[in-house]
């Protein structure tokens, strides 16, 4: 027998994660633009954070919504 994931769940965590780009990138715009060391370097963390978010998103949108898969020998995950 297979279960699948509700998919509501994916939803509202995409959503989060979305507007959470959208303020990382409008952030590291704005420090960016501050001219100062302290600013670019701030803008580069932010950068590097924004592109491990999106990376994490379009992970786990590929394997949404997944699977319980429960079989004779057991219970396995699926994507």
């Amino acid at each position: 027998m297979r279960f699948r994931y509700s998919g509501r769940p994916y939803y509202w965590l995409t959503a989060i994660l979305v507007m959470t780009e959208l303020v990382a990138v409008v952030v590291a715009v704005a420090v960016a633009l501050s001219a100062t060391i302290l600013g670019a370097v701030l803008a580069v963390i932010v950068g590097v954070v924004t592109l491990w978010i999106g990376w994490f998103l379009v992970t786990m949108l590929r394997l949404a919504p997944g699977s319980i898969i429960v079989s004779p020998t057991g219970c396995t995950s699926a994507a």
